[in-house]
C-alpha cells in the first residue's frame, strides 16, 4: 500500500504506508533520489538512522507504485487548493 502525503512543508511524496506513524513519516535523507525511489517501490522497511517529519494530511491511498505524471499533479493542486 502507497499514500500520497502532503507535508507540512508543503511538499507531496509517494510512499510506503510502512513509512508512517501517526503524522510522522520516516524518509531516507541520506540516499540519493535515484535510491529514495528504488527504496519506495519495495516498500523497504525504515532504518533507525531515517529523518522523520510530519504529514499535514494524506492525499490518497494506493494499492500500487506510481511515479507523478501531469494528470495527477492537476488533482493534488486541486486537492492541495481545497485545504
Amino acid at each position: 500500500m502507497y499514500k500520497v502525503v502532503l507535508f507540512v512543508t508543503d511538499e507531496v511524496e509517494v510512499v510506503p504506508s510502512c513509512w508512517i506513524n501517526e503524522n510522522q513519516c520516516f524518509w531516507p535523507s541520506h540516499l540519493k533520489p535515484t535510491q529514495i525511489i528504488k527504496n519506495v517501490e519495495k516498500s523497504v522497511i525504515p532504518e533507525d538512522n531515517w529523518t522523520q517529519y510530519e504529514i499535514k494530511k494524506i492525499i490518497y491511498v494506493t494499492g500500487k507504485f506510481f511515479t507523478f505524471n501531469v494528470s495527477f499533479l492537476k488533482i493534488i493542486m486541486n486537492t492541495l487548493i481545497l485545504l
